[in-house]
């Protein structure tokens, strides 16, 4: 080896080893040298730790020199900078000192590495390293071995095989990447080598604003800046607010860099470059943008609303609304104005803080003003202001004088005055004049008001003034700037009246010959105080005054007794006030016949109830002055007098006393007072209190039943009465009619108490209580509902206790009922019924508005007899004589059984029969069959003739039956119908025999039957029965009064 190339590969280990010692810098590759011989291959930039197999004192050595310091510890060999003269490659020794186990290698430097210089990967997607695609590798000369290691661009360790992958990269994750590998050479060298790639990752564009808003001045420059990021570099435009994109426009100038873009605008346009400016970046991954919204200011709008809100003589205050700012804020008013009288002054202006209202000062007064207001910001002021006209008010006038203030009566004093000079630069004409006036009355100073007038003139007559009163007044103009200055008070005094009538004069006698007068002052003095009273009087005769005198009193004196008057005489006395000016007016009088009054006449009593009475009367002529009447009364049975009212006064000629008893007598005087009164004086009457009423009528009555109930009233009375229920107002169905009190519908909340009383009474008569009762009536029938053509059967409608009124039968969907039916009563009887009688039948009470009953329905079937005679016939002549002599053998066994009467002789010496009563005829008794629990049993009766008739009666059939007679009714409904034709024999002329009843749910017992007996007759169509014995399950009822109606000549039709 040559020297310089021993040279510089131990230069190049001494640095390697002070580097490797210096910096600890790890070893990619440890190289063990444990034999001679073997080439070792490296690469640029990847040490290599060479570490001798014999540790024990051995060294190590390049050639010929020896490396001191380093035993067998490991030796770290990095070459960074391979030369030629390492192609060949220097031997390295490490040999233990003895010179014995001498272990060498030969060191080689490999061929450079070209690694790939970009790797482009999106935002988000993954990267994918691949380490043998970093080197280009010698051919024949070196191979990638088994062994990497994959750093971050911050030395992290990414992966460990030949790959690297990376989900989701960022765009922080960007820079070099690099791989380290060991190459093989093809002498089975080592060879560390290290790769890197640069990874650029592409992301979509963000674009910033740092100033979203700004503002400027119109007519000045603006730069609107955005800022932005994005890989590949963005492309990046401006659009105007209209929406176009700006390009080489005049006044605007757009500059780009890599992260950053300005548009410059010159010249600001007011209005026309307002608006939001959108910066927008973009590439192939994205666009974005962001706003710059730009205010170009200007100056602000005029103000609207401008109006005056009050003025004076020297000032004007105005009001306004301020309009746009401009897109600045308002600084201040400017308010200019002209005066029109004085144009030397020329425009003036004020200057106020921003509101909307200012006050001008210092004007001229009673002048025209034209006034603009402008409004100013950072820009500027209003172009164009707002103007308003107004005037100024007047000066006010000058104090007038006033000239004199003359009394023309004792209500009105005129006033006079001279106006003061005007300036009529600065004060306006006067156009109206105030008279203010006080007043004080010496002698009332409470009712001496003060006041104002308003004269058009100089001059005004004040009326309505107090008498005798002293006035003060002044006076001031009043022109367009208000009332002016107050001129001097001027007084005078009204003139004084004679006083007016005196008030309430009044005579009292006192005795037969003296008489005492009062009164009151008069309302009006006159305007001056009352120095004293005259009285005159004297007697009247006719229309003359004769024993006419004079007298006086104080002022303060309103009474005097006179006395030494003839009795018996009629007196006429006067009043009047005198203030010292003039006497009062004298026509205050009155009259009094002097002695005592004179009795009343005619007293009469009217309107007389139980409680009260109105007495009437009259006065006698010449009754003289009557002060009042007084009215007293007694019962005729008490000497105590009662007085009604104290005082009647003169006029009234009636009262009512009240508070009486019911049917008593009464005395009442009335007696006249004119200051005497005399027991004598007293006319007096009697008179008898009206009886207490009573109420009569009905107690109990059903829903919908009219009825009346009638207040009884003293016989003659005149009086009206009135009608009241106890606790509750009249019912709707109730009307008053005379005495009675009418019900048309009575309903079930109409009962109570009800009474009556004299109008005006006190006294209520006992009341009546009157129950309303609910009442459904029923109906029913015999045991079945089902009948055959030409049945003979009665339906019973039930009504209530005490009921009264007729029964109405009707037929459900007809408006009559059928010919074979009558109504008699409370019975609907039906006689030879037909199948078209079939129907539903209810009853209800005539004139009630109540309910009606339940439907019963009746069923007529058609008698099927005819139809098995045809059958018969049809069937042959010979059957039909079979079934004839059948019938008539049967017949004739019934009859004889019946005609020869019963074994039970027991049961027949049982039935004791009794006459009627009356009848001097014993009946003759007859035997009853005895029943079979397993058929109808038949019953017999013999009768006498008797007139015939049709018998109603419930629940019993009797030895005195009439010749030919119907039962109206059953036993309730345990009693059916046998047979609805009789059974007539004819042995004896003077009997009849009838079909018997039978018995629902079991015969009666053995020996017995249902008889009963006439017991009383009352009137010809009616009898009273008596049950006199009960069998089984038939229970008859006692004291039963049922009606016969007459009807000698019908026939027997149907019975039960």
């Amino acid at each position: 080896m040559a020297l310089s190339q021993k040279v510089i590969l131990l230069a190049a280990l001494v640095l390697c080893q002070f580097y490797g010692r210096a910096t600890s810098q790890p070893c990619l590759y440890n190289y063990t040298i444990s034999s001679s011989g073997a080439p070792l291959i490296i690469t640029q930039s990847a040490p290599v730790c060479l570490i001798c197999s014999d540790t024990t004192n051995s060294q190590w050595r390049i050639d010929t020199t020896t490396l001191s310091g380093i035993s067998g510890a490991p030796y770290i060999l990095n070459v960074t900078t391979p030369t030629t003269a390492f192609i060949g490659g220097p031997t390295v020794f490490c040999y233990a000192p003895g010179g014995t186990n001498l272990i060498f290698i030969t060191v080689r430097v490999a061929a450079p590495v070209v690694p790939q210089v970009v790797t482009y990967v999106n935002e988000t997607d993954t990267l994918n390293l691949d380490c043998t695609k970093l080197f280009t590798l010698s051919s024949g000369v070196l191979a990638f071995s088994d062994i990497y290691s994959w750093f971050s661009p911050g030395g992290s360790t990414i992966s460990l095989i030949e790959t690297a992958s990376l989900s989701s990269i960022s765009r922080t994750a960007a820079g070099n990447y690099t791989c380290v590998t060991r190459l093989f050479t093809n002498a089975n060298g080592v060879a560390n080598v290290s790769g890197s790639t640069l990874v650029v990752v592409y992301y979509p564009p963000t674009v910033l604003s740092p100033q979203p808003t700004v503002y400027m001045a119109q007519g000045r420059s603006i730069q609107l800046n955005c800022t932005f990021d994005g890989l590949p570099a963005p492309a990046v435009t401006w659009t105007y607010p209209n929406g176009s994109v700006i390009s080489s426009w005049p006044r605007f100038t757009i500059q780009t860099t890599s992260t950053s873009s300005s548009l410059t605008i010159t010249s600001l346009v007011g209005g026309g470059d307002n608006g939001t400016y959108i910066c927008t970046a973009s590439n192939f991954r994205n666009v974005s943008s962001n706003t710059v919204q730009l205010y170009v200011q200007i100056p602000p709008d005029p103000p609207s609303n401008l109006m005056v809100t009050t003025v004076d003589n020297s000032s004007i205050s105005l009001s306004w609304t301020n309009g746009f700012n401009g897109f600045s804020p308002f600084s201040d008013v400017v308010i200019s104005y002209e005066v029109d009288r004085y144009p030397q002054d020329g425009t003036r202006s004020q200057t106020f803080p921003m509101g909307t209202s200012a006050t001008l000062v210092g004007l001229y007064p009673y002048s025209n003003y034209t006034i603009h207001v402008r409004l100013t910001n950072a820009v500027g002021f209003t172009s164009n202001p707002t103007n308003i006209t107004t005037t100024t008010l007047s000066l006010r006038p000058m104090a007038p004088t006033i000239t004199s203030v003359v009394a023309v009566n004792s209500t009105q004093l005129t006033i006079m005055w001279i106006s003061p000079s005007i300036n009529s630069t600065t004060t306006a004409p006067v156009t109206s004049w105030t008279v203010l006036y006080s007043c004080y009355s010496p002698w009332n100073p409470s009712s001496c008001p003060s006041g104002s007038i308003t004269s058009s003139s100089p001059s005004s007559p004040i009326t309505g003034l107090k008498k005798g009163s002293s006035y003060t007044f002044v006076v001031f103009g009043v022109n367009s700037g208000g009332g002016g200055d107050v001129s001097l008070p001027a007084t005078n005094q009204t003139l004084v009246d004679p006083p007016t009538l005196v008030v309430g004069l009044d005579a009292a006698a006192m005795t037969t010959t003296s008489v005492n007068l009062t009164w009151s002052p008069p309302s009006d003095n006159g305007g001056q105080n009352i120095s004293y009273y005259v009285i005159q009087y004297g007697i009247l005769d006719g229309s003359n005054l004769t024993n006419n005198t004079n007298t006086t009193t104080m002022a303060t004196q309103t009474q005097i007794l006179l006395s030494g008057l003839t009795e018996n005489s009629l007196y006429l006395f006067s009043v009047a006030a005198n203030n010292g000016y003039a006497v009062g007016n004298t026509s205050s009088q009155i009259k009094l016949l002097v002695g005592y009054p004179i009795k009343p006449a005619n007293v009469m009593a009217s309107g007389i109830t139980d409680t009260y009475v109105n007495i009437t009367w009259q006065l006698q002529s010449p009754a003289g002055f009557i002060d009042y009447f007084i009215l007293s009364y007694r019962q005729e049975s008490s000497q105590t007098w009662t007085i009604a009212v104290p005082q009647i006064f003169n006029g009234t000629l009636t009262y009512m006393i009240t508070r009486l008893s019911a049917n008593t007598i009464y005395v009442v005087g009335v007696a006249t007072k004119n200051g005497l009164v005399n027991p004598s004086n007293y006319t007096t009457i009697t008179f008898t209190t009206a009886a207490v009423p009573y109420v009569t009528g009905p107690k109990v009555i059903y829903v919908g039943v009219p009825f009346n109930i009638t207040c009884n009233l003293e016989v003659g009375f005149p009086g009206q009465i009135t009608w009241s229920r106890v606790g509750s107002f009249l019912p709707s169905s109730a009307a008053s009619t005379g005495n009675n009190l009418t019900f048309t519908n009575p309903q079930l909340g109409d009962d109570g108490g009800y009474t009556c009383s004299y109008v005006n009474s006190s006294v209520t008569s006992a009341p009546l209580n009157i129950t309303i009762q609910s009442f459904t009536p029923s109906v029913s029938g015999p045991g079945g509902s089902t009948f055959t053509s030409g049945a003979f059967f009665t339906l019973t409608c039930t009504i209530g206790t005490g009921y009264t009124t007729p029964v109405v039968w009707s037929k459900v969907g007809s408006t009559s009922l059928p010919s074979s039916a009558m109504a008699n009563g409370s019975t609907l009887v039906f006689t030879n019924a037909q199948p078209a009688d079939s129907g539903s039948y209810t009853c209800s009470f005539l004139g009630s508005s109540g309910p009606a009953s339940l439907a019963f329905v009746v069923s007529i079937n058609d008698d099927i007899t005819p139809i098995i005679i045809i059958v018969v016939v049809v069937g042959g002549v010979a059957l039909l004589l079979l079934l004839i002599a059948i019938s008539v053998l049967v017949c004739y066994c019934c009859f004889c059984r019946n005609r020869s009467g019963h074994s039970n002789s027991k049961a027949a010496k049982n039935n004791k029969w009794s006459a009627p009563v009356g009848s001097t005829t014993k009946p003759k008794p007859s035997t009853v069959d005895e029943p079979s629990p397993s058929r109808p049993h038949l019953t017999s009766f013999h009768t006498p003739a008797k007139p015939t008739g049709t018998l109603m009666h419930q629940g019993a059939i009797t030895d005195e039956l009439p010749d030919s007679y119907s039962a109206a009714t059953t036993f309730g409904t345990t009693m059916n119908k046998q047979s609805s034709q009789p059974q007539q024999f004819n042995e004896e002329p003077d009997q009849l025999q009838y079909a018997a009843l039978s018995f629902g749910g079991g015969a009666p017992a053995s020996g017995g039957g249902a008889r009963a007996m006439p017991k009383t007759k009352q009137d010809d169509n009616m009898v009273t029965y008596s049950s006199v014995e009960t069998k089984g399950n038939v229970q008859l009822l006692q004291n039963e009064e049922r009606y016969i109606t007459a009807s000698p000549e019908a026939p027997v039709t149907s019975m039960v």
